[in-house]
């Protein structure tokens, strides 16, 4: 998966064949992406990519899209800022975020 439009009000993922680099979907989004250096993570047939509401400069959400064909699933914003994101799951039906100042957010799969 790749995501590109930082600091747009467009952000464009893509999911790509690993052997051809051919793309399997491109899916548009009217998201921002802060500038700093962020990862995205799949898991449970589900990917999630840091984003920043329109008043953020920094990332400061959480947008969770189908791996399958890239359709937005869900977002979560928190409230505070997501520098240098690496999301993460113990397994239990949960996503772990952390924040720039120690919050640390466990969010189900389904957004809540």
């Amino acid at each position: 998966f790749v995501v590109t439009g930082v600091g747009l009000n467009q952000m464009h993922v893509y999911s790509l064949d690993t052997r051809t680099g051919r793309a399997h979907w491109v899916k548009s989004h009217n998201q921002s992406h802060g500038f700093e250096a962020s990862s995205l993570f799949a898991y449970n047939n589900t990917l999630t990519v840091p984003a920043r509401s329109p008043s953020m400069s920094r990332n400061n959400k959480i947008l969770a899209m189908s791996a399958h064909e890239g359709s937005q699933l869900w977002e979560y914003e928190m409230d505070d800022v997501v520098w240098n994101a690496a999301f993460a799951t113990p397994g239990d039906g949960t996503l772990l975020a952390g924040t720039a100042c120690g919050a640390v957010f466990k969010i189900s799969w389904e957004g809540k």
